[in-house]
């Protein structure tokens, strides 16, 4: 659906487990994905001169405790945006 209708910012949302499901490879090919295939910028994901990939995963995990919410609820968050945007409002 990106690679047809190309929105200029996507929020992904999913379980937390997904940093963790087949060892990382699931979200490993998420984001090498969006970043590779797709051409986004996601918050969070640097990407060096020889083209690799680097983040934190846990850096995508929120919770709703933290943020008032009186529930226990961590959920993996991506935000990723086109990158003719992300270099137009030059966020780098």
């Amino acid at each position: 659906i990106m690679k047809r209708t190309r929105p200029a910012v996507v929020f992904l949302e999913n379980v937390d487990h997904l940093l963790t499901h087949d060892h990382g490879e699931t979200f490993r090919t998420i984001i090498d994905t969006l970043v590779n295939a797709l051409r986004y910028h996601i918050i969070g994901v640097d990407k060096d001169e020889k083209g690799d990939l680097s983040y934190n995963p846990n850096s995508f995990i929120r919770n709703s405790r933290d943020f008032g919410v009186p529930q226990n609820r961590p959920r993996t968050y991506i935000i990723a945006l086109i990158l003719n945007v992300f270099r137009l409002f030059n966020f780098r």
